[in-house]
């Protein structure tokens, strides 16, 4: 499975979170990376890993204290992350904006 949410708002992602991570199977890995899209523009999203393929959620952020963190934020609590660990990655993790590559990436092991 490969699925690309890229409404762009934190509220159109947190609405598929639930049937999403369902048929993901077990979560791996999360990511968070800015990437180059179609027309040579860049982009930001939060990518998970799992047993049964990867979704790519667009309108999640990280570094600041926003709606798109706070989607992160969410996120990351609906994955079983601990508590300071997600604060820390959604809201406190510098952010290098306009450097393609991941700000961070969380591998979760059984």
């Amino acid at each position: 499975m490969r699925y690309r949410f890229n409404g762009g708002t934190t509220h159109g992602a947190e609405k598929r979170f639930d049937k999403v991570i369902a048929k993901l199977g077990t979560i791996t890995e999360i990511r968070a990376y800015r990437y180059i899209g179609r027309y040579n523009t860049d982009h930001e999203a939060i990518l998970l890993r799992g047993t049964n393929g990867t979704a790519r959620f667009s309108g999640l952020l990280w570094g600041y204290l926003g709606q798109g963190p706070r989607g992160t934020h969410t996120l990351l609590l609906k994955l079983g992350v601990d508590t300071a660990l997600a604060w820390k990655l959604a809201f406190q993790t510098p952010r290098k904006d306009r450097v393609i590559g991941t700000d961070w990436q969380l591998s979760i092991t059984a």
